[in-house]
């Protein structure tokens, strides 16, 4: 009985030692194997962060492109809008210019249509002082020619005055070279030189 007793630690031990044994192999291989995966992370992790920095920056190129699209067309857009904005803004104004000097032009043609107007009137009203101031100088130059002509012919006068002074009334269209401009029947006033009837 001792003898199994022996035997039986002795192989319990044997054991003991081999699965200590497999235990330190089997631990090896996990830490190895724990070594391996994180390396394989480390490099998985690695690879991912350079794809995932190179996608960053294909999308970050192709968003800048878009952008930049997007910026040119409406860059475009907006001059387009702005010429067709100037171009009715010039026509507007082009066509309210031209109204506004088509109604000065009306305007300055009836001023000159009154100025010219005023102008005939002015020479009509010339014309008639010319004539009333006219009217005055004849009248006078006539009684200078009266009163001429009758110191020069001092014993003729109306028929039955016995040498009457001027002359006067119907004879005063009668005497001269010329006929004078004093109507028959009129009374021309002789201012002394002709004797009262």
């Amino acid at each position: 009985m001792r003898t199994l007793n022996e035997t039986a630690r002795q192989s319990l031990a044997e054991t003991r030692e081999v699965m200590n044994r497999q235990l330190l192999e089997l631990q090896g291989l996990v830490d190895a194997r724990f070594a391996k995966i994180i390396e394989t992370n480390a490099s998985a992790s690695e690879a991912l962060g350079a794809k995932l920095e190179s996608k960053f920056s294909e999308i970050r190129t192709s968003v800048d492109a878009s952008l930049e699209k997007v910026r040119a067309g409406n860059e475009a857009r907006l001059e387009e809008m702005r010429a067709t904005v100037q171009e009715k803004l010039d026509r507007t104004l082009s066509e309210r210019l031209t109204a506004s000097f088509r109604t000065v032009d009306e305007k300055l043609g009836l001023v000159q249509t009154g100025l010219g107007e005023m102008r005939t009137m002015a020479e009509s009203v010339r014309d008639l002082k010319g004539i009333l101031a006219n009217v005055k100088t004849r009248g006078t130059f006539g009684e200078t020619q009266l009163a001429a002509i009758a110191v020069r012919r001092p014993g003729e006068g109306r028929a039955g005055q016995p040498g009457g002074g001027g002359l006067c009334g119907e004879d005063a269209g009668r005497f001269g070279r010329r006929p004078l401009l004093a109507p028959y029947g009129l009374e021309v006033p002789c201012r002394g030189l002709c004797t009262p009837a």
